[in-house]
């Protein structure tokens, strides 16, 4: 298993790849910060993201996720206790002057 982190954005958090080898299977975790770096991460190395994952339902760990989501297609998973945060991401995104 190869991990890649990165950490960035308005919130400074970590978003993480983790894949088991170059053209194989992964996952995202929390992209929450620097959609280019991991569209060109994925990309680059020919993964195939199946599952993008939120330890949380917070706007700053799903900043990106529709961008993840459209470049994979992969599944969205989360604790079902976050669903009404996760629902609420678009306003709390609104009220920190972000796009969601």
């Amino acid at each position: 298993m190869q991990v890649q982190v990165f950490s960035g954005g308005p919130f400074f958090v970590n978003t993480y790849v983790v894949y088991a080898a170059r053209g194989g299977p992964g996952v995202v975790i929390d992209p929450g910060n620097e959609l280019m770096k991991i569209k060109s991460f994925v990309t680059a190395h020919h993964l195939k993201i199946h599952s993008i994952l939120l330890t949380h339902g917070h706007v700053d760990h799903i900043l990106h996720i529709n961008g993840v989501k459209e470049l994979t297609s992969a599944t969205i998973r989360m604790h079902g206790a976050d669903r009404e945060l996760y629902a609420g991401a678009a306003e709390m995104a609104r009220l920190f002057g972000l796009a969601h």
